[in-house]
């Protein structure tokens, strides 16, 4: 029986395209396991897909309060002695890692035990944890065909994204065009602030807002508030327009579907500018609308939704990249076998 370990975490930007492989990996390997932080969101998503989960602490990099980092290495020693006991336990044969900090004790971990990595990155460049897991590994695939320094495979998408059911029942709406406004699993503040005023300003238009831990509350008719939702397909196929951050997967998820988006990315210093480069890749590729938080207002929006809302629609872009990148895993772990059963 053969066993691999997924990780990778933070945001579920991180877990949802692992996740997307667990089908097409289960007919090359017996055991499925999920590696992360133990009070991460994907230690709820890995136990809502079925999955057996391992648990660590692990600390973020703070790219503003550097101070805060000094307590990185003696977590992550500690972290990644704990689940290379993990791994050893279950007989790991294989690690496939999304990245974010919480690989990382995973990913140290298989080092430390000759067990084979591959790693994946959603992003248009290379986060932190996945050029550090390059050190360890030759097998860096990627999502998009322009990152330097990998192999191109494309991102991994669940198949639950196109069963989507689109119905206004659950929002209580009537007629007029839907707006889903959402700032990834972490919610963002700037936006659900936008969501509001948005519902406000036209009162024809209906407001789904995604607002995960930046919780808002408006009385209107026309707004739907909600934290978090399972059913994400759900309102993708009910909504006419995505306002949205730039996270890779979304924007994948967004453009296999057809969706007309209008992205606000992260800005840079907030994080890496790894969004500003995703949302300006997806404008030039999938004609995605691009509105820089600085320029961010009331009045902006609209103009950007209305402009949405008049255009033909956006042909779906999807090449299943899953069955490739399964079979890419399932052929490194084999090769690692025939390696191990030569030098014996």
């Amino acid at each position: 029986m053969n066993t691999i370990v997924l990780t990778g975490g933070g945001t579920a930007g991180h877990v949802m395209p692992a996740l997307a492989l667990v089908p097409y990996l289960r007919p090359y390997f017996s055991n499925i396991h999920y590696a992360g932080r133990t009070d991460g969101v994907e230690s709820k998503l890995a136990a809502a897909s079925g999955l057996p989960f391992w648990g660590t602490d692990a600390v973020q990099f703070d790219r503003r309060r550097l101070f805060r980092n000094f307590s990185i290495p003696a977590v992550l020693r500690k972290a990644s002695g704990e689940m290379q006991a993990n791994l050893q336990r279950i007989g790991c044969d294989i690690v496939f890692s999304k990245g974010g900090y919480c690989a990382l004790p995973t990913v140290l971990a298989a080092r430390r035990l000759g067990i084979p990595i591959v790693c994946h990155e959603s992003d248009r460049t290379i986060g932190l944890a996945n050029r550090l897991t390059m050190r360890f590994t030759p097998h860096l695939l990627t999502s998009f065909d322009t990152t330097v320094g990998g192999t191109y495979m494309g991102n991994p998408i669940r198949d639950q994204i196109f069963e989507g059911v689109a119905s206004r029942v659950p929002f209580r709406f009537s007629s007029g065009p839907v707006v889903l406004v959402m700032g990834g699993s972490m919610g963002a503040a700037v936006l659900n602030e936008a969501a509001v005023a948005l519902a406000g300003a036209n009162p024809q238009w209906n407001v789904v807002n995604l607002f995960g831990k930046s919780p808002m509350a408006c009385a209107r008719n026309n707004y739907y508030g909600i934290e978090f939702t399972a059913s994400i397909a759900d309102l993708y196929a009910c909504c006419d327009v995505v306002v949205c951050r730039a996270g890779a997967n979304t924007l994948f998820e967004l453009a296999a579907l057809g969706k007309k988006a209008i992205c606000v990315p992260l800005p840079k210093g907030n994080s890496r500018g790894d969004q500003v480069q995703n949302a300006h890749y997806f404008a030039q590729k999938y004609g995605f609308d691009v509105l820089p938080q600085s320029q961010l207002s009331q009045e902006t929006l609209v103009h950007r939704i209305q402009n949405a809302l008049a255009k033909e629609k956006i042909k779906a872009a999807y090449d299943n990249p899953n069955p490739r990148i399964a079979r890419y895993v399932y052929d490194v772990y084999r090769q690692s076998v025939a390696h191990t059963q030569l030098t014996k």
